[in-house]
């Protein structure tokens, strides 16, 4: 929480100062982005067993087709 106070002051400070409004969003931008990133990877890297679970529990039940689209031989 503190490290994301002081990046936010800093930002805050850039922005005040006008050193080039451009840089500063994108590098917030960037910044931010990659925090999403890695939290999305280890949310989905973390939910494999999970994920890998499930998927064999519904592939593992027998299709049965309706009446109406089963094959029928003369």
């Amino acid at each position: 929480m503190k490290w994301l106070v002081l990046v936010l002051t800093w930002a805050m400070v850039l922005d005040h100062l006008d050193p080039g409004r451009g840089i500063v969003n994108t590098a917030l931008g960037i910044l931010f982005g990659g925090i999403v990133l890695a939290l999305s990877l280890a949310v989905g890297l973390g939910s494999r067993e999970l994920v890998r679970r499930s998927l064999e529990r519904e592939t593992s039940k027998p299709v049965e087709m309706p009446q109406s689209e089963q094959l029928r031989h003369f």
